[in-house]
């Protein structure tokens, strides 16, 4: 919540994150962007220190999205405010 406590800033699902009714998690690269109707603003590759493993997160700046892909599927998608002030 935010600091007045009055809504939800950001959501992490491994499970089940649906836009236009089509669950995110899952989805290989393609079939991402193709629902998402837009390609990543900005990408990043790092290690998933529990597995030791590559991962790449694709950045939605406009939709607030950071999904998580591993062998070209999406394993964890966030959904984010973009209110970063502190």
């Amino acid at each position: 919540m935010d600091e007045s406590g009055t809504y939800i800033t950001s959501i992490l699902s491994s499970d089940e994150l649906s836009y236009n009714g089509v669950n995110l998690i899952g989805l290989s690269t393609g079939e991402l962007t193709r629902v998402l109707s837009s390609q990543p603003d900005e990408t990043e590759v790092e290690e998933n220190v529990i597995d030791e493993v590559n991962e790449t997160i694709f950045y939605f700046l406009r939709m607030g999205l950071m999904v998580w892909i591993r062998d070209d599927k999406a394993r964890f998608v966030a959904v984010d405010d973009g209110n970063y002030e502190d």
